[in-house]
Formats: C-alpha cells, structure tokens, sequence
C-alpha cells in the first residue's frame, strides 16, 4: 500500500452550525455539552514529498478559519466518505494537487473529525452515539470511524470478484426469481418475464453484472415506462399513453419549437445577439448571430429522500450536463430548484393542519430535514459550477381522504435550467457508418472492468470467459501501468500479441496507453485502442484525437 501521509485541517463547521448540531442533542443526550469539528486530510503518496513539495501541499490543504487547538476535546469520531468511494473534493483536491507539481500525491481525501465532550467525562455511550451519527454522517454517502489511523482504509485496494451466472436454463424463474432477491435488483415481475424469455430463447445464463446493469438501466429513475405505457382508464384502452399525451400538445401547436422530446434539452426560438467567444485564432471577438433558448426540468426524487443535500445537488448537476450536451454544445444560464414535501411539523411551530403525523419510513429523511439540506445542495452545485440558481418553488400538502393520508413524504425535487444555444449547434450532426467512436465514462463497476482485462492474465483465462459471456467486444489490458487503476498489473504488448491471435471478436487494448506508446501498441496487433486520460490531458485535446485516428486509420 502507498504511504499515507495525515494533515490536520481547520474548522469544518461554523459556531452557527455547531449549535445547530448540539441543540436536538439536548433531549437525546444531555450529557454532551460541547462539539467541535476540524477537517483532516489523508494524502496517498506514490513517493517522498521533498520539503519544498510538503510545503505546497500544506499551502493547498490550509482554507477557511482556524481556531485553538481542539484535538484534545473529548470523545473522537472521524467522519470520511464511504469506505470504497472516491468522493467528488478528492477528485476536485487531486487535481489541484497535480496542477501545482505534485506528482508524488496519488491521491487527496478529506474527512471531519467530531470532538464530543461530556459530563463526566469518559467515553461515549451507547445510547449517546446512536442519538449523535445520524447528526453529523450520511449513512448513505459516509462511514464513521474510531481514530485517525483508520483512514487507511479509504485506500485499499481489492482484488476483483469472479463472475458469476444465475443458472436460469435449469432453475427457470425461481432462479432469476432468488437473485432478484439476494442482489436487491427489485426487478417487477413483467421484468423477470422479459429476462427469462430472452435468455431462454439466447440459450444462455445471464451474468451477475448483466442482471446489475439491467436492473440499473431499468431502475425508472425518470418514469420513461411508465410514461410510454398503455393508458387505460376505466377498462378502455387509450389511443395514446401519457407521454403520448403529452406530446400531442406540441404536435399541434409547434409554433417557436426548434427541438422537443428528441435530445437532453428543449430549444426555442430565440433572436439575434451579439455573443464574446474566442474565434478561429484564439482572439476574443464579437459575433452576432441567431440564438436560440434551451430549457430543462427533470426530477431527482428518490436520492432526495435518501440523502438530501447531495440527492438534491447531482439533480442538479446532471440537469446542467444534459443542457450543455444539447445540440453540439450548449451554454446554461440559469437555474431552477423546486420542492414539493410533506407537513414540515418544525418541532416548537407545528401549525393545527400539521396534527396527527402518521410517521415516515426510517430510510428517508423528514420534511423538514429535505427543506433545510436540500434546496442548499441544489444551489451549491448550481453556485460552484458558476450557473446561479434564481428560481424555484417550495410547498408542502398533506390531505386525508377516505382515510388515506396523501402527501409527499417521498418529495418531488425538481431541477431544472435555462441557456442560449447558437442557432448553428442546435442539432446534432449525423453520425457516418464506419465512423470511429469514443466512449468517455462508462456504468460498468469495477468488477466488470476487471472482468473484461482478464481474472487471469497469465493463462488467458479472463478474455475467454468474457467471450464466452457473449459481449459485442470485450477490453484487453492495462497494456501499461494506469493511474485509474493502480494496483491492476500491467499485462503487457506480449498479452496484446496473444489477443491479436486468438480473440475473434471485436477487442481494445486499454490502460497507459499515450501517442508515446501508440505505435508499440499498433505494432503488436491491436486495432483498436482506448485512450481516455492520453486525450483529456493533452494541451491540444482536438489535436490528440486527430492524431490517434490518423495513426489508427494509416494501421493495415
């Protein structure tokens, strides 16, 4: 394992946010009369730092206010991301790392320590900790710890898992029926249907990761089925499902549409506007032109429920990345947040309509807590990716009929935007057959990724198995040492050679590979290669691609 380097940071929460912790735990545990809380860093080190280095990271690690000393105060518990992940301000914090020289620094993290004191003193009890976590962790997004050195942890490195099948060919439905169960895949039962069929009818069993990614993929994280379903109403048919409906307002009123339900964003005709952008020499200029406005709303409900402040800001943040994919690239402006709850019952305010609560499941969080973490996490990634958030809506209902209570105990979060597209970009270009295509980002867990390299690199057992599996391609590598996957052992060019022989199907070499290297590559039989981190990091990004395919096109 790399060396791990710890830093004590500054304070993590305001005086006002302290109190905010300290005051439920009042009632719950009295004998905690004082919090504080200070960031720690935990820097995973490829090599020594030299003095001058340590120094800029120092610099780097040391934001926000400072206070006395408070390591001493009490009971610790230490705060980190979920054991596992790789939060969001690493990735942020690593690359600012790399961007001032640090090449030793593999990798930054960031955790909270909380400091409890009590009277009488001593450690914390039982009862105390249970009232105390869900104060200051998200079970969700976080794990608790009992001391620094613990830490350690979030760099771990596992070997991957084997693949595994769900013999469905023998067992049929109970089979897929108990791995429903056992993964927690929550398939429906017109879902299980279809997966039995269509393997059945392939003659093969599917994989754990097939039925994972179905599962995902299906997860109706947007109603796309439920919207694009039969309507019936009454026991009669409907000529058109709801999203049918929905549309037929637009099919007979386009007046002013530019693009509607067929990309990430909705364009309208806009006007003439003169815009500042760099033009073909790099000077910034004006230019008018014909501009049209995008607009999105989509939902982000369920993570909303789970774990507010985060649930609310990714909604968020995936309706600013489909607004700046619109077209052939798009600008926001503006955003939107919005919040239908449940009855808020502020503990101390309850109105007399708010009477008679009949509780919530203990996985999600209350109204109140969504209305006090959500709307923040919302304009927070609004705010840090430099859009503001300048509308939204807040209400909260609740009504018993027929003895049923309704309401929104699962909230409805909306996010949504507006930006200004050029006329010109407003539509995507074709895509020619034959074209060479790049995929950046993928859902494949970590398990696949492994799975695809090779569980056995030596004895070429891993691209067998993975062709036995039935994919329309499968990866080879990592040809070299990668930084995405560092304890992943370098297979080699002799290993590219072995699958230039014996692969028949469509194949990539992967990992390290650069336009240093590319031509070894190539040379060895490869045909087709990903190189994600060569491209992304190259000073000319477009001159990278260009460069890549001509090399790859100019290869017999």
């Amino acid at each position: 394992m790399p060396d791990l380097l710890t830093l004590r940071g500054r304070n993590a929460l305001s005086d006002f946010r302290l109190k905010k912790l300290s005051h439920p735990l009042k009632k719950t545990a009295p004998a905690i009369f004082a919090i504080a809380a200070e960031y720690w860093h935990f820097v995973s080190l490829k090599g020594p730092l030299a003095a001058p280095e340590r120094d800029v990271l120092e610099r780097i690690l040391s934001y926000g206010p400072a206070s006395a000393d408070i390591a001493e105060r009490g009971d610790m518990l230490l705060v980190v991301p979920r054991i596992g992940t790789i939060s969001s301000w690493s990735s942020k914090a690593t690359d600012i790392a790399h961007s001032c020289g640090l090449a030793s620094v593999e990798r930054v993290e960031r955790g909270v320590g909380y400091y409890i004191s009590r009277r009488p003193g001593g450690k914390l009890t039982a009862a105390e900790r249970s009232a105390l976590l869900p104060l200051i962790h998200d079970r969700m997004t976080e794990t608790v710890l009992g001391a620094l050195k613990h830490a350690e942890k979030l760099f771990h490195h596992f070997s991957a898992k084997p693949l595994t099948t769900v013999d469905l060919l023998s067992g049929g439905r109970a089979a897929l029926e108990g791995a429903n169960r056992e993964m927690g895949l929550a398939l429906s039962e017109d879902e299980i249907d279809y997966l039995v069929n269509n393997f059945q009818r392939m003659k093969r069993n599917p994989t754990d990761v097939e039925l994972m990614m179905f599962a995902q993929a299906n997860s109706e994280h947007c109603r796309h089925k439920i919207f694009n379903a039969d309507w019936i109403i009454d026991g009669k048919k409907r000529d058109k499902s709801l999203f049918g409906m929905v549309r037929h307002t637009h099919a007979q009123h386009p007046q002013g549409t530019v693009v509607a339900y067929s990309d990430n964003a909705a364009i309208m005709e806009g006007a003439e506007v003169a815009r500042f952008y760099p033009d073909a020499s790099g000077v910034y200029r004006y230019a008018t032109e014909p501009t049209h406005i995008l607009m999105k709303v989509e939902t982000h409900n369920h993570p909303t429920a789970i774990s507010p402040f985060p649930g609310a800001a990714t909604g968020s943040g995936g309706e600013i990345r489909d607004e700046g994919a619109t077209g052939r690239g798009a600008k926001p402006k503006a955003g939107l947040t919005g919040f239908s709850v449940s009855h808020l019952r502020i503990p101390g305010f309850a109105q007399p309509w708010e009477k008679d609560g009949i509780g919530k499941p203990a996985r999600i969080a209350s109204a109140l807590q969504i209305m006090l973490e959500g709307p923040i996490g919302g304009a927070s990634f609004n705010n840090e990716f430099g859009r503001p958030n300048l509308c939204g809506y807040f209400r909260t209902f609740e009504q018993t009929v027929n003895g049923e209570v309704r309401g929104y105990h699962k909230p409805i979060m909306l996010a949504g935007g507006v930006g200004a597209i050029s006329a010109s970009q407003s539509h995507k270009a074709a895509v020619k057959a034959g074209a060479l295509l790049v995929q950046i980002g993928t859902n494949f867990s970590n398990d696949y990724y492994d799975f695809l390299k090779g569980a056995d690199t030596a004895a070429r057992v891993g691209p067998k198995r993975a062709v036995a599996a039935g994919p329309g391609y499968i990866a080879i590598g990592p040809v070299y040492a990668t930084g995405t996957k560092p304890a992943a052992k370098p297979v080699t060019l002799e290993y590219v050679r072995w699958a230039a022989a014996n692969v028949a199907i469509p194949w990539f070499a992967i990992g390290g590979i650069n336009l240093s290297n590319l031509n070894g590559v190539l040379a060895a039989g490869a045909r087709r290669v990903c190189a994600v981190s060569a491209i992304l990091n190259a000073v000319d990004v477009a001159g990278a691609c260009r460069e890549f395919k001509r090399r790859l096109e100019s290869n017999p």
